[in-house]
């Protein structure tokens, strides 16, 4: 009886991707490893990391898929690349996950449960905690400003009381699992955002197509992220903001999109040239937040090269 219950458990394919960074990784996997659900499929994708990373992983964890690519393609090429090589193996459900989280055994399991009762559930995320304060939540998921483009963590920082709690909440985005067949539906993450906005901008296609997109709030993972310093670099202030511009562009009508002019010029810009440069401890990042702003209205998208080192 027992073998049976382990068999008919839909298929899920757990993707992870590393880039340069082999001790998160590590930690996310050997996590994954102990997550209380048998069908389970494991895939590591490494994005052209250094120092042979590639190589000491596989060693690592024999017992998942390590693939490679030579290059990074950023998360949502990544993340491409893994989902269609998971295509093999057919799975019900998949999920795209951060190399800096770890999670709860019975995390999976809860979210799969709901999921097979639900058909019109596109995305189900787990609560997100902060991993050195579990009992704080970092995110259930996020709300999208119609006018700013902005998102907003729901319930960021809030005390945890939701863990005998089967509560499931609508949410404008989720970093969730995925009923696998919707790809085919609406395809995969759009490669020109690089990193930022994809997942984000994925889920407003499966509204669309009038998927619900949802958190279950007694699903728990743990997110290394600082509770109180927040601070910011060049890379994720220039993506950050050239995203936006193309979000904001390929997602929503003219009015919004004047709006989002309007407000991100009057207020926002002159605001972030004071803010940045403080949280940043250095004028450059001013050049870098231009730069954005620039590469955003001209669509300048995919993996930029002012980062690159110059030879």
């Amino acid at each position: 009886m027992k073998k049976k219950q382990k068999t008919s458990q839909p298929l899920v394919v757990l993707i992870v991707l590393n880039w340069n960074g082999i001790e998160y990784t590590k930690n996310c996997i050997k996590s994954l490893l102990k997550v209380n659900y048998y069908n389970k499929k494991i895939i590591l994708l490494d994005n052209g990391s250094d120092n042979n990373e590639y190589e000491k992983l596989k060693a690592m964890f024999p017992q998942i898929d390590v693939i490679y690519s030579k290059t990074n393609r950023g998360f949502a090429g990544g993340n491409n690349l893994a989902l269609k090589y998971a295509e093999k193996y057919e799975p019900k459900y998949s999920y795209l996950l951060n190399n800096d989280f770890t999670f709860d055994k019975n995390f999976l399991i809860k979210l799969v449960e709901v999921m097979e009762k639900d058909e019109t559930i596109g995305t189900l995320g787990a609560k997100m905690n902060y991993m050195d304060y579990p009992d704080t939540i970092w995110s259930i998921g996020g709300k999208i400003n119609p006018i700013t483009g902005k998102s907003k963590l729901l319930l960021n920082k809030k005390k945890d009381i939701y863990t005998n709690t089967k509560k499931i909440v609508d949410v404008d985005y989720s970093n969730g699992l995925v009923r696998h067949s919707v790809y085919k539906k609406i395809g995969y993450l759009d490669e020109k955002y690089f990193i930022y906005n994809e997942e984000t901008e994925f889920c407003l296609k499966l509204k669309k197509l009038g998927y619900k997109v949802q958190c279950r709030l007694d699903s728990t993972s743990y997110h290394k992220v600082s509770l109180t310093d927040y601070k910011i670099s060049g890379f994720s202030v220039y993506y950050i903001t050239r995203n936006r511009f193309y979000f904001m562009k390929k997602n929503f009508p003219f009015i919004n999109r004047l709006a989002f002019y309007i407000t991100f010029f009057l207020f926002y810009m002159p605001v972030y040239t004071i803010l940045y440069p403080i949280n940043a401890k250095k004028l450059g990042v001013l050049k870098i937040f231009y730069r954005g702003i620039l590469d955003g209205i001209y669509g300048k998208m995919g993996k930029t090269t002012i980062f690159e080192k110059k030879r």
